[in-house]
């Protein structure tokens, strides 16, 4: 990436920290109209323009940004859930966070299908105890541009679909072929319905 390139500024994660999930999640969802009104602006700043994150798809209206991407793909490597969804065999990190955005779509405002937040506190805290110490729990966070609030938060995004898969295809079957057979037949059918933008960068 060049430092001509002019990519949309976002505040950076450490600036929430006075944010609880909720108003996280808010910020998070934007209008894909207004997304392609900031695009639009983007012709007026200058070339040095300092990048702090990036948009790399949008779903319906969700945002799917660069950090997400790296965040996701370090929890992957710590396997805090059982569900297969989150395989990095099965989709690489880009694609599991579109493909949950377009689950977490067709879920939203289902109260069956929000975790409780005592269930976020104790993931959170079962991913805490995968590291040796305080340190190296704040060590990982800054390698991957997070803080507490926006691990919750990806923690919260990642037991929607889980919930939603449990109640949408038999949970025995779990790491079985039959189980992936079932989620490819369930992606097949919600994809094409679901308004997916993937942005690349000239750098790309």
């Amino acid at each position: 990436m060049t430092k001509q390139q002019t990519l949309l500024y976002l505040p950076h994660h450490d600036e929430w920290n006075h944010r609880d999930s909720t108003h996280i999640i808010a910020g998070y969802r934007s209008s894909v109209t207004t997304f392609f009104c900031f695009l639009m602006l983007l012709a007026t700043q200058p070339a040095q323009s300092e990048t702090v994150d990036q948009i790399v798809a949008v779903v319906q209206d969700d945002l799917v940004f660069a950090s997400d991407i790296v965040l996701e793909a370090a929890l992957a490597t710590r396997e805090i859930t059982q569900n297969p969804f989150w395989s990095t065999q099965r989709a690489d990190a880009e694609q599991r966070l579109i493909e949950a955005a377009a689950i977490r779509d067709l879920a939203a405002d289902i109260p069956l299908y929000t975790p409780p937040e005592g269930l976020v506190k104790d993931r959170m805290e079962e991913l805490r105890r995968t590291f040796d110490d305080r340190a190296a729990w704040e060590d990982f966070l800054r390698a991957n541009r997070a803080n507490e609030a926006r691990v919750a938060l990806s923690i919260q995004r990642r037991l929607t679909v889980d919930r939603y898969l449990d109640r949408n295809i038999d949970r025995n079957l779990s790491g079985t072929p039959e189980w992936t057979l079932a989620l490819n037949e369930l992606l097949a059918r919600l994809m094409p319905s679901v308004r997916v933008r993937q942005v690349r960068t000239e750098a790309s």
